[in-house]
């Protein structure tokens, strides 16, 4: 039982801290400066996190499957960060 919560601890925890280092600079770059298309990337965000990850899940683990690192902390951490990246657009919100 210790096991299978020192497991969940480590994958939590790794992958909130690589959400944040990739999501924060994101959000910082796209509340603070404007640019070419910086409009369109927003909506894009806003738009995916409509997406039900029932409909991401399946092709994700097609591309994980192709990749050959099913049944790997690897894999499990890709799968985490490419379904959480929508909170860019949550995390933006702070920057104002």
């Amino acid at each position: 039982m210790a096991t299978f919560f020192k497991n969940s601890l480590l994958y939590s925890v790794i992958s909130c801290i690589l959400l944040i280092l990739i999501c924060a600079p994101a959000a910082y770059v796209l509340s603070r400066f404007t640019f070419l298309g910086n409009k369109v990337i927003q909506t894009g965000f806003v738009a995916a996190m409509g997406v039900p990850i029932t409909m991401i899940i399946l092709p994700l683990f097609g591309v994980v499957a192709n990749m050959g690192i099913l049944n790997s902390l690897l894999a499990s951490k890709v799968t985490l960060i490419f379904l959480y990246t929508g909170s860019i657009s949550l995390i933006r919100r702070f920057f104002f």
